[in-house]
């Protein structure tokens, strides 16, 4: 009888996140050694490498409610992302669209009001994580496009 292995979902980050940063690598979106994959276990063990050291350095030196300020941070700006794109291609489309939500540009507006208090509740620590978080992703992005 075989046992079903069952993984918590920071195991399963451990599994994810390398392969998703191997991907971004392999399609020329992150910097190739990324995609470096260990000969015998085939796997992206530079990735697996530094997402590890990475978790390591942030559990070892800062608390759970540090920690968790950022991670629900960059949470805030991925949905005050999708806020934004539902108010600027609402505006922009020439077509009506075959389903719009009643008060859906209030609900956006809403959204990315309250994403802005949540997120200017931060403090300089969280802050200046934020900052070169989105100073790194920049220059990435700026890096992969040059590319391309």
């Amino acid at each position: 009888m075989k046992q079903e292995i069952v993984l918590r979902p920071h195991e399963r980050q451990v599994l994810s996140v390398p392969r998703v940063t191997f991907a971004l690598a392999e399609n020329g979106d992150f910097p190739g050694f990324f995609g470096s994959v260990h000969q015998r276990f085939r796997t992206p063990w530079i990735s697996i490498i530094l997402f590890a050291t990475l978790v390591w350095a942030f559990a070892t030196f800062r608390s759970f409610r540090w920690n968790a300020f950022p991670s629900s941070a960059g949470r805030l700006v991925v949905y005050g992302s999708v806020a934004v794109a539902l108010i600027v291609l609402r505006r922009r489309e020439h077509e009506p669209a075959s389903f719009t939500l009643p008060g859906g540009m209030g609900i956006a507006q809403l959204a990315l009001a309250i994403c802005a208090f949540l997120l200017s509740q931060m403090g300089r620590g969280e802050l200046l994580v934020m900052l070169i978080t989105l100073t790194v992703a920049v220059l990435n992005w700026v890096w992969a496009r040059s590319k391309a």
